[in-house]
């Protein structure tokens, strides 16, 4: 009876991978394949490389300054492989906005100039779960997984609450708005009120709920931003097929919340949006 079970439960799971897979390959032209196949493994491989390299050859612990030093590297390096990216990939079509994209990241940096302020000033503190000052057991992907996860459905209700309160909405985000059609380096440009609500505040409540290590925490840091960087492009990415399906956000699906504003409110997953009705 038992075995039965089990068989049951795997040809369920096998028939799930293969509907993915087919509905992956129905979105995907042969060009299109080939360019997700190359650029994914390239793109995250380089942007998550610190982490990915030191938390294998790296046996002892880590002195607190010298894992700071590694997580903020980690988070810098992987927003200079996403330019880097975006300039090849794009060629010529990024000209155009390399310009004036550049000049707003430099008059506008709040979000990201608060996020460095915030990780050095609260892991200086001490306040920090102890787990996260340690380097021991690798990366756990579960918990970078939960942590994206915890961390969008945060941002995702104070992102809905701004834009339903038009107080709110006038005094902290509306600036953010000024993009009808924002550019990858849009991401990070609003009020610094904004990016305390939006960001740092759900990335100190997931580090209270969420206990894991250096690693991890640098791979989730990275992973997020390097997110919200690519959802702000005004161009698709060679991977969207394959994260659509998968009910990660796109490029496609906030640029559609820059246009219409009362929808697709989540960043790094739809899942919030279409469990809500505010899916487009």
């Amino acid at each position: 009876m038992k075995n039965m079970i089990w068989k049951k439960k795997l040809k369920n799971r096998y028939e799930y991978i293969f509907c993915l897979f087919t509905m992956l390959v129905m979105n995907l032209s042969l060009v299109n394949l080939y360019n997700m196949l190359f650029w994914t493994p390239l793109y995250w491989g380089y942007s998550l490389f610190i982490p990915l390299y030191y938390s294998t050859v790296q046996t002892n612990q880590l002195h607190g300054i010298e894992t700071l030093i590694l997580g903020l590297s980690s988070v810098a390096m992987g927003q200079i492989v996403t330019i880097g990216y975006y300039v090849i990939y794009n060629k010529y079509y990024w000209k155009k906005y390399c310009i004036c994209a550049l000049e707003q990241l430099l008059y506008h940096p709040e979000g990201l100039a608060l996020m460095g302020v915030y990780l050095a000033l609260y892991w200086a503190s001490g306040y920090m779960p102890s787990s996260y000052y340690t380097t021991n057991g690798g990366i756990y992907w579960n918990h970078v997984l939960g942590q994206l996860l915890l961390q969008d459905f945060l941002q995702f209700v104070v992102h809905y609450i701004e834009h339903k309160n038009s107080y709110l909405y006038r005094k902290l985000h509306q600036s953010h708005h000024r993009y009808i059609h924002p550019t990858l380096l849009d991401a990070f440009s609003g009020s610094y009120q904004d990016s305390i609500c939006m960001i740092i505040v759900p990335l100190f409540v997931t580090s209270r709920i969420i206990h894991t290590n250096a690693w991890s925490y640098m791979v989730f840091g990275t992973i997020y931003a390097n997110l919200l960087s690519l959802i702000h492009s005004e161009v698709d990415h060679p991977w969207d097929p394959f994260s659509s399906v998968l009910g990660i956000g796109t490029a496609r699906d906030h640029r559609c919340h820059h246009k219409k504003l009362k929808k697709n409110y989540g960043h790094i997953f739809m899942f919030w949006d279409q469990l809500f009705g505010t899916y487009a």
